[in-house]
Parts: C-alpha cells; sequence; structure tokens
C-alpha cells in the first residue's frame, strides 16, 4: 500500500507539471502540441490495430495449413482403414473367387492413400512424432493381419480366415481406433487452442485501441479546457 500510494503521488506530481508546462505554453505551441498528442494516439492505435490483424493473419494460416490437414489426415486414415476391413470381410464373405482380385486392389489402394496420409500429417508437425510412430506401427501390424487373411482366403482356406480375423485382425482394428481416437483428440485440442489464441488477441487489441482512443479524447478535453481558459484569461 505504501509503495502504491508513492507511485501515485509521483504521478500526481508529474501531472501537475505537465500541466503548468501546458499552460505556460503560447497560443500556437498548445495548439500544436494538442493535435500532437492526440495524433501520436491515433498512430499507436492504428499500429496496434494492423499488428494485431497481421498476427490474427499469421494464425489463420497456420491454422489452415497445418492444424487442419493434419485433422483430416487422421479422419482420412481412419475412413481408410474402415475401407480395407470392410473389403477384407466382404471378401471372405463372397463365395466367388474371381471377384477376389477386385478386393485385393482396393484394400492396396487404400492402404497406399494411408501411408499418402501419415506423410501429411508428420508433416504438418502437430502430433508429436513418436505418437505417429506409435499409429503408424498399429496401422502396419493390423495390415499385416489382413495379408494374411487374405492369403488365406485366395488359398481357399476361408475358415482360417475367419478364425484369424476373430483372432487377431479384430483386436489389431480395436487399438487402431482407439489410436486415432487419441490422435483426432490431440489434433481438435490444437483446433481450439488455436481458435483461443485468436480470440484472445483480437480482445485485448480491441482493449487497447478503446484504451487509446478514450486517452486521445481525455488529453483533446483536457488541452482544450487549458487552451480556452488561457484565452479567457
Amino acid at each position: 500500500n505504501g509503495g502504491y500510494k508513492k507511485v501515485n503521488r509521483v504521478l500526481m506530481k508529474e501531472g501537475k507539471i505537465m500541466v503548468e508546462r501546458i499552460k505556460a505554453m503560447k497560443l500556437e505551441k498548445k495548439l500544436n502540441f494538442g493535435y500532437g498528442v492526440v495524433i501520436v494516439a491515433m498512430i499507436l492505435s492504428a499500429v496496434i490495430s494492423i499488428s494485431s490483424l497481421a498476427l490474427l493473419q499469421s494464425n489463420m494460416v497456420r491454422f489452415e495449413k497445418k492444424i487442419v490437414r493434419s485433422d483430416q489426415a487422421v479422419s482420412y486414415c481412419r475412413i481408410y482403414i474402415n475401407i480395407a476391413a470392410r473389403n477384407i470381410r466382404e471378401m471372405i464373405l463372397n463365395p466367388d473367387p474371381a471377384s477376389y482380385q477386385g478386393y485385393v486392389d482396393k484394400v492396396d489402394e487404400v492402404m497406399a492413400s494411408t501411408e499418402e496420409q501419415l506423410v501429411v500429417l508428420r508433416e504438418a508437425d502437430i502430433v508429436e512424432d513418436a505418437t505417429i510412430d506409435l499409429y503408424h506401427d498399429l496401422i502396419s501390424k493390423w495390415s499385416s493381419v489382413g495379408d494374411q487373411i487374405i492369403d488365406l482366403e485366395l488359398e481357399g482356406k476361408t475358415q482360417e480366415a475367419k478364425d484369424l480375423v476373430l483372432k487377431s485382425c479384430i483386436p489389431a482394428l480395436d487399438n487402431l481406433v482407439e489410436e486415432s481416437k487419441k490422435l483426432t483428440a490431440e489434433t481438435e485440442g490444437a483446433i481450439a487452442d488455436a481458435v483461443s489464441t485468436s480470440n484472445l488477441v483480437f480482445f485485448i487489441a480491441i482493449i487497447i485501441v478503446i484504451a487509446f482512443v478514450i486517452a486521445a479524447i481525455v488529453c483533446a478535453l483536457l488541452l482544450a479546457k487549458i487552451i480556452v481558459k488561457s484565452v479567457m484569461d
């Protein structure tokens, strides 16, 4: 409390000295000083506004190029894995061996697309490499089981293929889904953080600009009062 009072007294003293200096000025200098204060306040307000907008723009670019891309990459991986799993299941249930190659080609296609999305996810640099490595490892393990099931079905060992689905494929897919959910939560958290940062910067910028405008108005009114009083005297 003592320190606050001391600072307050110093500020009041400096304010009185400034007022006395303004009163001692000639009319032309008073007008120039008044306009100068208002202009400087407006310039500072404009600079802060431009800087805030630039920061918001930068945050939005990062949001679009990195965070959204990483979130989409995780979603695409989940979609592609589901497509591959569905094709493997339909292949086992389909009694026509002539249609098997179509299933195999589709599985190969979507798994290649999954690898491409993992590259996108890594390049976005939003999710930690260790987390991506774990996700990639789970995908590779599930893909390996899927390849074994396809080979068994191509050899006509349908029952063994079904047993492998229940024993290994479904548990591996469940682990993969759980890790996908964690990745989705992480990317969605990054999106929420980006939005919060943008809102905070915008709010602070508005407060500062308003403060400068109010300060400029107060200074203008104070100077006008001092100048009018000096003229009348």
